[in-house]
């Protein structure tokens, strides 16, 4: 087979081998419920294209995180062995274990099984068998490689009401990634910083305001005792979720398929994280999904939709990329000028 290449779905910059890049998966946001249609003289039942054509997620939706990847030509990546991909792998998988469809096999293609294949149950993937970080995270390698083999024909079916739907992969550049995140911190003021801490902190001191305020009278009459950090951490954690419905990254944030309300039980539930003992640690907590929503803000801000995967010719030196950029930038200017 032919060497090829990948499409970065924000830039149109080809992905080669060897370059750094990011990978989320996405869902197909489809109309719900499904449509009856009449064709030939048979009805059936299928989703239109989508339910609104707006935001990021105006035809595909994600459902995980950013996971860090290296292009290895011919379709393949390699993941790279961070604390942020271990996050979204093991939320990607508790969720195919809920969800996934199970696709028959046909003439040319294998049954595709999740859950029979790598044959887990939700509580090994936080409580593995395994000794060592390191043998836990090539146990997630390994389930990763069952499911990008399988990209194309994967379904996931949310609810015992609807139909299945596809599920597949978007991918980045790790430098449009970049890119994207520093502009969504431009958009902060001195007053309300945009850079992930500072956002954080506005976030943390929102959550214990509320949850001084919720105090019942005869705690707050016993206000001049010492209360342990962890239990006020864990209070804020149990009330509240840190949900961080702030400013205008509020509406990018709730558009994940549940996803802050999950990861936060699971953090909590201590399957995967000791208790909360000061700032810093909450922040490593909660910093993927919130890398998670900037990436979202930044996508809205760009007018860029998700879109799967696309492969390209071989294109070590990027000349249609180059090609591309030159043609927006030419567009673009001449947009400009007659406005």
């Amino acid at each position: 087979m032919e060497s090829f290449n990948l499409t970065c779905f924000a830039t149109r910059q080809t992905i080669a081998p060897g370059d750094r890049c990011v990978i989320i998966p996405i869902l197909g946001r489809s109309d719900d419920p499904p449509r009856s249609v009449l064709a030939n003289g048979q009805r059936s039942f299928v989703y239109g294209l989508t339910t609104g054509a707006m935001g990021a997620g105006a035809f595909w939706s994600p459902f995980g995180g950013p996971l860090q990847a290296v292009y290895d030509d011919y379709g393949c990546v390699k993941l790279l062995q961070s604390r942020t991909n271990q996050t979204w792998l093991t939320i990607l998988f508790e969720d195919l274990l809920k969800y996934a469809a199970v696709t028959e096999s046909d003439d040319t293609h294998d049954a595709v099984d999740f859950a029979t294949a790598v044959s887990i149950d939700r509580e090994e993937i936080y409580r593995p068998s395994t000794s060592t970080e390191a043998e836990f995270y090539r146990e997630l390698r390994s389930w990763w490689s069952y499911v990008w083999a399988r990209s194309s024909r994967l379904f996931v079916c949310l609810s015992s009401h609807s139909l299945p739907r596809p599920l597949t992969f978007a991918v980045l550049h790790a430098e449009a990634m970049a890119e994207i995140l520093a502009l969504v911190q431009r958009t902060g003021t001195p007053q309300e910083p945009m850079d992930p801490k500072g956002f954080f902190e506005r976030a943390l001191c929102s959550a214990e305001a509320r949850v001084e305020d919720e105090k019942p009278a005869k705690d707050k009459e016993r206000a001049g005792d010492e209360e342990d950090e962890r239990e006020s951490f864990q209070r804020v954690l149990l009330r509240h979720g840190l949900r961080l419905r702030l400013d205008g990254l509020a509406s990018s944030l709730e558009k994940m398929q549940g996803g802050a309300p999950r990861f936060y039980r699971q953090a909590v539930s201590g399957w995967r994280n000791p208790l909360i003992t000061d700032r810093r640690q909450l922040f490593e907590l909660f910093e993927p999904y919130l890398e998670l929503g900037y990436l979202l803000r930044g996508l809205e801000l760009l007018n860029l939709q998700f879109s799967p995967m696309v492969v390209a010719r071989k294109d070590r030196a990027n000349e249609a990329g180059l090609a591309y950029a030159e043609f927006v930038h030419t567009v673009s200017e001449k947009v400009r000028r007659l406005r």
